[in-house]
């Protein structure tokens, strides 16, 4: 997969990347965009120009009754809304399937398809234990 984004960057050129969190998603979803209506360089200044309201908080969305603390910041390109040793802002991306970037195993042998499959969990909004998964996303 990495392979066939070089190849894709070879032949179109650089992409336009955007963490969705940065204009107001609940999590990070990391994007690249390729436009041949502006360049590339002078539309990622205008991305990068834009500030995540600091108001947006997890509680808005989702009920919990286990408050996530941040334990790690993220770095460009990711959104940095959230802060250490405050509430969580932005979740982490749950993935999908294995082989994608964003997946890792964790130690005792559970992965992020466990914990995104809990359907309960995720029907009824309640947030589930992030911090060990955010770490291990970054």
């Amino acid at each position: 997969m990495k392979d066939s984004f070089h190849e894709l960057c070879a032949k179109i050129g650089s992409p336009v990347v955007l963490d969705a969190a940065n204009v107001g998603s609940y999590a990070h979803r990391l994007r690249n965009y390729w436009t041949n209506l502006v360049s590339s360089s002078a539309l990622q200044c205008v991305l990068d120009s834009f500030e995540r309201d600091p108001d947006l908080n997890l509680s808005d969305v989702l009920y919990t009754t286990n408050p996530q603390i941040c334990t790690k910041t993220r770095s460009y390109p990711l959104c940095t809304a959230n802060v250490p040793g405050k509430l969580l802002k932005v979740l982490p991306t749950l993935v999908a399937r294995i082989d994608s970037y964003a997946f890792r195993s964790r130690p005792e042998g559970r992965d992020f398809l466990s914990l995104a499959a809990q359907p309960l969990a995720v029907r009824q909004g309640i947030t589930m234990d992030v911090n060990s998964t955010s770490e291990e996303a970054a």
